[in-house]
């Protein structure tokens, strides 16, 4: 009889060691999963603050080439017109 508590003892200790352990790894997969998810939303913070860079570029572009075309404008409006000889 002794044998057997003993046995039972052993599983016991083992399903309370295995239990432990199961939960010590269920508490590392949600701080992965929650570290995986604050680095996913920086990511996709710093995907949206380049796409907005990228277009304001783009926006920076069109203007400059808009005042250099209003300046050649201006400075062919500015030339005296050729007299025919």
């Amino acid at each position: 009889m002794d044998n057997l508590e003993s046995i039972v003892k052993k599983l016991l200790e083992r399903i309370q060691g295995s239990t432990q352990t199961l939960n010590d790894l269920r508490q590392e997969k949600e701080k992965v999963f929650s570290e995986f998810d604050k680095n996913l939303q920086t990511e996709k913070e710093h995907f949206n603050k380049v796409k907005f860079f990228e277009s304001e570029c783009e926006k920076n572009e069109l203007l400059m080439k808009q005042i250099k075309e209003i300046k050649r404008a201006k400075k062919q409006a500015e030339m005296p017109a050729e007299v025919p000889a």
